[in-house]
């Protein structure tokens, strides 16, 4: 138990310092004004689904608070790969005829090459397109943030500390098999572009597994 909490606090401080830099490479941060592609919202007429044949993408501004992500969901196969929780929220534009607790739409962590990848096995050996299964995940920065999220705290390591002991509490405590890490080359990978060896473009997502005869 011991070495798998230091080995999954490792991991959490690789995929956060990863995920930090690239929310400053993209611009993401309070403020930023984004527009999605596949979420669901509120008009004054109701509910808007991405099905929709008058369906518009929803903009919305980044307002202020704390990113929500755990590493899984850079694993493939895993359910916070496949099921992404809300990372961000924005409020969306336009929705002032809208009751104030129904104007912010919940972002999920997007497919990023060689952070978040896109492309991946379920726990069944099927090939899944995360863009097919996951909602909320198809969106872009339109305008750039004024204030970064401040990271220092976030992947601090008193922080991981804190991550790691809720992650193991019962009733989530994990067993062996449930256990997920990144491969060696998954974390050499991460320190290249955290340090500046690597750009985001050189990113690489990590190959398939081969199908099991």
């Amino acid at each position: 138990m011991k070495q798998h909490k230091l080995t999954f606090r490792q991991d959490a401080i690789l995929f956060r310092n990863a995920l930090a830099k690239w929310m400053r490479e993209t611009g993401l941060a309070i403020g930023a004004l984004v527009r999605a592609q596949d979420c669901q919202y509120y008009t004054k007429d109701g509910h808007m689904y991405p099905g929709n044949e008058d369906y518009v993408p929803p903009v919305g501004l980044v307002m202020n608070a704390t990113p929500s992500a755990n590493h899984y969901a850079a694993i493939s196969g895993s359910s916070e790969w496949l099921n992404p929780g809300s990372f961000l929220t924005m409020e969306t534009l336009g929705s002032q005829e809208v009751d104030k607790y129904r104007r912010n739409v919940g972002l999920s962590l997007p497919c990023i090459p060689g952070i978040i990848p896109r492309m991946g096995k379920d726990w069944y050996g099927g090939i899944q397109d995360r863009q097919d299964r996951s909602s909320g995940i198809n969106w872009e920065v339109v305008s750039v943030g004024y204030q970064h999220f401040d990271s220092t705290d976030w992947t601090s390591a008193s922080a991981m500390k804190a991550l790691a002991k809720e992650h193991f509490a019962g009733p989530n405590e994990q067993e062996r098999g449930e256990f997920r890490t990144f491969t060696d080359e998954r974390r050499q990978q991460f320190s290249d572009y955290i340090n500046g060896s690597i750009e985001l473009s050189e990113m690489k997502d990590p190959e398939l597994p081969d199908n099991d005869s």
